[in-house]
């Protein structure tokens, strides 16, 4: 076996021990730094992203490469991969947050949302996306691109509110940032009805 082949199939293999206990893992997060350091602190692994929430620089259904996280920190402009309450995702961190325990917490958003994600604790994270798959080969994911004045505007005043409410306590930060993702989904909702309507008419 070549040493590209065996490069592949180690991948394929930690790709496939994910795959295996993500089910497990979303009522036990605790478990989740025992599986990173299980799998290798230097190891990558791939994956493959549903959702568009990171368009464009991620766009939906790409294919991603991975790092563990082993012992370093994320910061500013990095996307995570990472556990949340339905399974994994991909967002970037905006801030760094901190608990009265120590522990370090990240505020994340996806490229194409108006609202952030609660506030996320570090034994959460999996990796750092440090790959994309595209028609042209593999290539580093790209920077957050400007938006409309309104997408910018909404994220102007959900991203500072959320980390003003954290810096009060964490559960605060949450609720804010709760509160800011149902009114960017009830948004969505009602444009898509328009846009719906506008269809039908056009229809007729």
């Amino acid at each position: 076996m070549s040493q590209e082949q065996k490069s592949t199939s180690q991948t394929k293999h930690t790709a496939d021990r994910i795959g295996a206990v993500s089910a497990f893992l979303l009522d036990r997060d605790s478990l989740l730094p025992v599986v990173a350091s299980r799998l290798g602190g230097d190891e990558r692994f791939e994956s493959t992203i549903r959702g568009g929430s990171m368009a464009p620089a991620i766009p939906q259904y790409s294919r991603l490469q991975v790092q563990l996280l082993g012992g370093r920190v994320p910061e500013r402009g990095d996307i995570l991969y990472y556990l949340a309450d339905d399974g994994f995702v991909i967002h970037r961190v905006v801030q760094h947050l901190s608990a009265d325990s120590g522990e370090r917490y990240f505020l994340t958003i996806g490229d194409d949302c108006l609202a952030p994600d609660p506030p996320l604790p570090e034994h959460r994270i999996l990796g750092v996306v440090i790959a994309v798959e595209t028609s042209s080969g593999r290539c580093a994911p790209g920077p957050p691109q400007s938006r409309s004045a309104f997408h910018r505007l909404a994220r102007a005043v959900s991203i500072p509110a959320t980390v003003a409410a954290s810096r009060i306590s964490l559960s605060a930060g949450a609720r804010v940032a709760m509160l800011f993702r149902q009114l960017e989904n009830a948004g969505r909702a009602r444009v898509g009805r328009m846009l719906r309507f506008v269809g039908l008419l056009r229809d007729r």
